[in-house]
């Protein structure tokens, strides 16, 4: 019986590694494949990123918040300190995601196998990071909905 259990168990251990291996392969082919050595996905949270970054620059600096109202009541406050934790997550976000382009320098079939290792390594963190940066777009959403009435 235990020998039946031991067999299961290594099956399943053996289907979670062709499993990680395949997404290994298909990240490293993609990398690889690339033009501007970078996974598709990661194109597209970088410009989220970007953006994110550009508009909060925008909201904090002193010229572009002044459709919020006065500038010290409480709801400019507050939003405007959101808009500087966005900054700050935004950065760290497109820090990761830079982290995870090849290096064009570099042997490039190796920096692809490397970096889609890296990639499934950080998948969680960039989907913290996109999670808390969604979290603050609530946040600032109900405080301009309060604002606004």
């Amino acid at each position: 019986m235990a020998e039946a259990f031991a067999a299961v168990g290594l099956a399943g251990n053996i289907i979670q590694f062709l499993d990680y291996g395949t997404i290994l392969l298909l990240k490293g082919q993609e990398l690889y494949k690339s033009a501007d050595g970078a996974l598709k996905e990661n194109v597209e949270i970088e410009e989220l990123a970007s953006e994110v970054k550009l508009l909060c620059q925008n909201l904090t600096s002193g010229t572009h918040y002044q459709f919020l109202g006065d500038a010290t009541s409480d709801h400019t406050v507050a939003i405007r300190k959101l808009a500087k934790t966005s900054h700050g997550l935004a950065e760290e976000l497109l820090d990761v995601i830079k982290s995870l382009k090849i290096d064009k320098k570099k042997n490039k079939r190796l920096e692809s196998v490397k970096k889609s290792f890296q990639s499934v390594m950080k998948k969680d963190k960039i989907r913290d990071l996109e999670r808390r940066l969604g979290n603050i777009k609530e946040e600032v959403c109900l405080q301009l909905v309060v604002l606004l009435k």
